[in-house]
């Protein structure tokens, strides 16, 4: 399980969730597997949606804990082929229940 305790933290949560996605949008493009096909622009459109989510945070105009974060259901429906799934679940989780925007 992942944790952070202060923006910080949060935010490396978040540059290794870009990483994970990017890599992958990476590794099914270049090697196309038949189930996995469709893979690659989601996780480009996850980690496009968190590097908003980024930019939110550091300018101040993200609201912690205010609801779910947009990528969840899509996050969930791929959960069974995304190997980083308890990553990106864990943003969201600490996102909904922390008080974050009170640290740092």
């Amino acid at each position: 399980m992942y944790s952070a305790t202060t923006i910080s933290e949060y935010l490396a949560l978040l540059d290794e969730a870009i990483f994970e996605l990017e890599e992958m949008a990476y590794c099914v493009g270049e090697e196309p597997d038949d189930e996995l096909v469709d893979l690659a622009p989601h996780c480009q459109q996850i980690a496009d949606y968190i590097k908003s989510l980024k930019q939110n945070i550091r300018r101040g105009d993200h609201k912690f804990g205010d609801k779910e974060l947009e990528y969840v259901p899509l996050v969930r429906r791929l959960k069974n082929v995304l190997p980083f799934y308890g990553l990106l679940n864990d943003i969201n989780r600490i996102h909904l229940c922390s008080d974050l925007c009170n640290s740092d």
